[in-house]
């Protein structure tokens, strides 16, 4: 709830992107949900579903307790919904020019809020006590970063795959 609200409210400060005014507008008739957005949203559930999951499932395979499990998946969906945050700040060129990385002020302050609101429910007694987290240990917390930044390298792919034909093709109507 606190990143699903802090980092869409944070895109409200974000000036738009390079190109935006050159780029024509959407048809009055064509609908907001395109191919290209609802095969994005599934790629994106995909790869948080396989990240969170798949994270879950190996801390327990490899001998974790529940509580460190648990602690490794919300840090891997908070890590990944900051990753998705690049990447839908550039949604048509790559997230990757230090003027998108540099931002604005009120990102960097959100997300510096953000990543210690998260440390803290990972690493602070009280918060633990509270919601029955786990310390992550150095190379735990590097295999949530890591996975992390494979998501966004992937979305990142995506973006440049792309067919240009694709990116502006509306979802056909019902019925």
């Amino acid at each position: 709830l606190v990143t699903g609200v802090t980092l869409g409210i944070v895109l409200a400060f974000e000036p738009t992107e390079p190109g935006t005014m050159r780029r024509p507008p959407r048809p009055r008739g064509a609908p907001l949900m395109t191919r290209a957005l609802a095969l994005q949203i599934a790629v994106v559930s995909l790869i948080f579903l396989a990240a969170t999951f798949g994270i879950f499932a190996w801390a327990r395979a490899t001998g974790h307790d529940l509580a460190t499990a648990q602690t490794m998946a919300v840090n891997q969906l908070v890590v990944l919904e900051i990753a998705n945050l690049f990447f839908v700040r550039n949604m048509h060129g790559p997230a990757l020019r230090w003027t998108r990385i540099r931002g604005t002020p009120v990102i960097w302050t959100v997300l510096a809020l953000l990543v210690a609101a998260q440390a803290a429910f990972t690493y602070w007694p009280p918060a633990q006590a509270v919601f029955g987290t786990r310390a992550l240990a150095p190379d735990e917390a590097a295999l949530v970063l890591t996975l992390g930044a494979i998501a966004f390298l992937l979305l990142e792919l995506g973006k440049a795959l792309r067919p240009q034909a694709f990116r502006a093709a509306p979802v056909a109507a019902p019925g």
